[in-house]
């Protein structure tokens, strides 16, 4: 009857012991759920701020990961407007936007390319707008099947220093890879 009534008890507290170190072992996964369910809303509500969209939008960035999107925008703005977004690009930047045009209006359907070729011809600081290239080389050379080919490389970090955000890291898509805040921590989607 000892032994019957033992093994009944030893049981009871097994079971019990058991039953405590599963709600411990809950407890701890709840908290890692809570904690990335947390880091993921930060990052929602980070991707999601004016300060984000505003770099993703940033003209440099568009013309060169997102040529065919920032072409259109820039096609539909006024010719005014056009003109202080081509001021504000530099040299470099107006000489791939130059490229891009020439392959816009044959790879894209685009035939207004042209005005904005026009206004960037207007640029104040480089009026007769001249496209500097090695002798004998021409913008877009027929014979060269990968001259309107967009660029494979990743876009470069964005360093914002607002809103909380220290940088933020694109996809070649512009899509956020990630986020560091300003307090060192990196979110990732």
């Amino acid at each position: 009857m000892n032994l019957k009534e033992g093994t009944r008890r030893l049981a009871l507290l097994l079971g019990a012991i058991g039953a405590i170190v599963g709600g411990f072992a809950s407890y701890l996964e709840l908290q890692s759920i809570l904690n990335q369910r947390e880091r993921h809303n930060k990052f929602e509500r980070l991707a999601a701020s004016d300060v984000v969209k505003n770099e993703r939008n940033a003209w440099t960035l568009a013309l060169r990961y997102a040529p065919k999107d920032a072409i259109e925008a820039l096609r539909k703005l006024p010719e005014g407007q056009q003109r202080n977004v081509l001021r504000s690009l530099t040299q470099e930047e107006r000489t791939d936007l130059l490229a891009k045009l020439k392959c816009a209006s044959s790879q894209w359907g685009v035939d207004s390319t042209a005005t904005v070729q026009g206004n960037l011809s207007q640029v104040d600081p480089f009026a007769g707008y001249q496209v500097k290239l090695p002798k004998g080389a021409t913008l877009v050379d027929s014979d060269d099947p990968y001259a309107c080919l967009a660029e494979a490389s990743d876009p470069p970090p964005s360093t914002v220093n607002r809103g909380g955000i220290k940088t933020v890291h694109w996809t070649r898509l512009l899509g956020i890879e990630s986020i560091e805040t300003e307090d060192g921590e990196v979110l990732f989607p």
